[in-house]
C-alpha cells in the first residue's frame, strides 16, 4: 500500500507531497546531474552483432515486454536472436542461460519472473540473464546468435546499440527525475532515441 501510495504521488503528486519538494528536488537535480555525467562521458562498445535495445525514461510499465516479445517474433525467423535482460528479482547472480532453442534450463527462482515469460511464451526463445550487459552480449556472440534484444538496456551508455524508447500512456505531471517525480532520466533524453513508437504501434496481439 505505501509502495502505491509513493508511486501515485511520483505520477501525481498532492499537495503534501509537493510540499516534500524543498527536500525532494534538490536531491532529483543531483541525481539528474550524476545521469547525465554518466552518459556524457561514456565511451559506446561496438559489437560484432547488431544489437536493439528496447527501454523507457520513467518507473513503470510502458509496454517493453510486449514489444520485446513482438521483435523477437519477427526478426527469430531470419536471423538467430536472443534476448538479454538483468533479471531483475531473481536469486542467482552473474551470467545464467535461462532458455536456448526454446529449452529451459533453470527455474524462476534462477532467472526472475519476465525472463521466465520470456522463455516459456516464446517459441524457440533464447533468453540470456546478466547484470553486465556487455558480458551477456559477448556470451550471445559465442553461441552464434545474430542479432540481440536488450530488455530495459538504455542506460547501458557503454554499448552501441539501436535504441527504442517507449513513452508511457500518462506521463508524469512533474518533469522531474526520482526521489522527486517518476523519470529515471530526464526527459529531454527522448532526442537520443533512434525511435519512438506510438502506443497504437505495440500490437495488443503480442500482449499475454
Amino acid at each position: 500500500m505505501f509502495k502505491l501510495l509513493i508511486e501515485r504521488n511520483l505520477y501525481d503528486p498532492s499537495p503534501a507531497w509537493l510540499a516534500l519538494g524543498v527536500i525532494l528536488a534538490p536531491l532529483s537535480l543531483l541525481y539528474t546531474l550524476i545521469v547525465c555525467l554518466k552518459r556524457l562521458f561514456a565511451k559506446p562498445q561496438k559489437f560484432k552483432i547488431p544489437i536493439i535495445s528496447v527501454g523507457n525514461l520513467t518507473l513503470g510499465g510502458s509496454g517493453k515486454t510486449p514489444l520485446v516479445r513482438a521483435l523477437f517474433k519477427e526478426f527469430n525467423g531470419c536471423l538467430k536472436t536472443c534476448i538479454i535482460l538483468r533479471g531483475y528479482g531473481r536469486k542467482s547472480r552473474g551470467l545464467l542461460e535461462v532458455a536456448l532453442g526454446g529449452r529451459v534450463l533453470c527455474d524462476v527462482r534462477q532467472s526472475g519472473d519476465e525472463a521466465m515469460e520470456y522463455a516459456l511464451f516464446l517459441r524457440g526463445a533464447n533468453v540470456i540473464v546478466s547484470e553486465d550487459r556487455a558480458a551477456g552480449i559477448l556470451r550471445a556472440q559465442t553461441l552464434g546468435f545474430e542479432l540481440v534484444i536488450l530488455d530495459d538496456g538504455f542506460s547501458k551508455f557503454n554499448i552501441s546499440k539501436f535504441d527504442i524508447l517507449l513513452r508511457p500512456q500518462s506521463a508524469p505531471k512533474l518533469p522531474f527525475c526520482l526521489p522527486f517525480a517518476a523519470y529515471r532520466y530526464p526527459p529531454f533524453f527522448y532526442k537520443f532515441a533512434d525511435f519512438i513508437p506510438a502506443p497504437s504501434d505495440i500490437s495488443q496481439e503480442f500482449k499475454i
